[in-house]
């Protein structure tokens, strides 16, 4: 068992939850809660509420065989009553004028979020604590809410002021996915302080770093994320590395390596210049070792986020060909980049100490190529346009040979809601499992 766990058992399932994710894989090594069923499974101990002398008659779930449920995995059926209730003992269930009271009798009960209107109780006698979690009818178009500038790469007053409790129980988070109701319930409900600040492991191999490191995101970064805000530099580096391990096999095969975005953000840049280019010498030397050596698996493209003035931008950089390509979802703001003159002359030095690019004799310098891509029609949705950009290279472009900006389909139109919540359940999805449940 793990510390600060419960082992429960799965006796049924409510419909459109098979598909659920388990806070700890089964010892077989299942990892969602459908192939759970009839099965022990652990569950953290802030998760589980006992309620004791209440008494409710009890409409119970339709109990469903193995076979069952690995059907509605293939192809569940969605709009169903989006409730999930895990016991050890008994459940019961009382629905009144349209508002559903959930009480929990000696068992664990979880409640992932419904798109209809809600309303959920949790209560526990033991400690006297009572949470509420309310979300309205999905509204896909009800993504906006009121920034303060600077609520990107450093927190606002406004952002700053406001309680998790409170913002996540907003009305402004609507029309989100399971992964995300999920994450939401589970930040919502943590007793205390449990996830202010959440550790996320840096590895120095992939982040080109002479040691590992860690990055933290913290409640408001989680808060702002869910309700479509801007996005701080840490939840871009957990979908990095969400990217890293969903698609090591691309990563490995086609050579897609990262630039660290708090190494080379506006504010790092302006603060300290020499310390940014010196971290690009380093990464860019390891490659000219890999040159020297004739190692196959040479770096064919950098992927480098970067923030300045309140916006997001991806820096794939070719260092073979001496190109940079530009994914700007807000093409023609007239902005300062800090970033572009260190790039410049990371690239010159990279050049001159024999590293492999075109015209290497010559003073020809990095060339900058702006990508047709996406535009964006809010004021926050640079972050998720970027997270949005590296998953389509990672995915569908990986095994390209053209230079990116020709393999690249070109598009002007902003990406719809539901392709944006894709790379929002990923991230979701991962920051969950990966850090929040270890």
């Amino acid at each position: 068992m793990k510390p600060s766990h419960y082992k429960v058992q799965v006796d049924c399932i409510y419909d459109g939850h098979d598909d659920d994710t388990l806070p700890v894989p089964t010892g077989d090594g299942f990892n969602n809660l459908g192939r759970a069923l009839a099965s022990f499974v652990q569950w953290p101990i802030h998760l589980v509420i006992f309620e004791e002398d209440e008494e409710y008659s009890t409409p119970r779930p339709t109990k469903k065989s193995r076979s069952q449920i690995f059907e509605e995995v293939v192809g569940s059926s969605k709009g169903k009553k989006n409730e999930l209730i895990v016991k050890e003992k008994t459940t019961e269930l009382v629905v009144k004028d349209k508002t559903t009271e959930l009480i929990v009798k000696e068992k664990a009960t979880l409640d992932l979020g419904s798109k209809e209107k809600t309303t959920l109780k949790l209560t526990a006698k033991g400690n006297s604590c009572s949470n509420k979690l309310e979300s309205k009818s999905k509204s896909k178009n009800s993504k906006t809410a009121k920034e303060m500038v600077g609520s990107c790469d450093r927190k606002t007053e406004e952002s700053a002021a406001k309680s998790k409790k409170q913002n996540l129980a907003d009305d402004t988070i609507q029309g989100l996915g399971p992964s995300c109701n999920y994450l939401k319930f589970i930040i919502n409900t943590a007793p205390g302080d449990v996830y202010k600040n959440t550790s996320i492991p840096l590895p120095a191999s992939v982040w080109h770093y002479d040691e590992d490191r860690q990055t933290y995101v913290n409640e408001v970064d989680v808060e702002e994320f869910l309700r479509g805000a801007c996005l701080n530099i840490s939840v871009i580096q957990v979908y990095m590395m969400c990217l890293f391990h969903e698609h090591t096999f691309a990563f490995d095969n086609s050579q897609i390596g990262f630039v660290c975005p708090e190494a080379m953000s506006s504010s790092r840049i302006k603060a300290n210049p020499q310390a940014a280019s010196m971290y690009l010498k380093v990464v860019f030397n390891a490659e000219i070792e890999k040159e020297k050596k004739g190692d196959p698996n040479i770096t064919k493209w950098f992927l480098i986020p970067y923030h300045q003035e309140n916006h997001w931008i991806l820096y794939v950089l070719d260092l073979r060909r001496g190109c940079a390509y530009i994914f700007d979802s807000a093409i023609g703001s007239n902005r300062e980049n800090s970033a572009w003159g260190i790039l410049c002359l990371a690239y010159q030095v990279y050049k001159f100490n024999d590293g492999i690019c075109p015209n290497r004799a010559t003073m020809q310098g990095l060339k900058g190529f702006h990508v047709k891509c996406a535009q964006q029609v809010g004021a926050h949705e640079c972050g998720y346009y970027v997270m949005k950009f590296m998953h389509e290279i990672v995915t569908l472009h990986h095994n390209t040979d053209e230079r990116l900006d020709n393999a690249y389909t070109p598009r002007n139109a902003p990406y719809t809601d539901e392709e944006i919540d894709v790379v929002r359940e990923q991230w979701a999805k991962f920051f969950t499992t990966e850090y929040l449940f270890t």
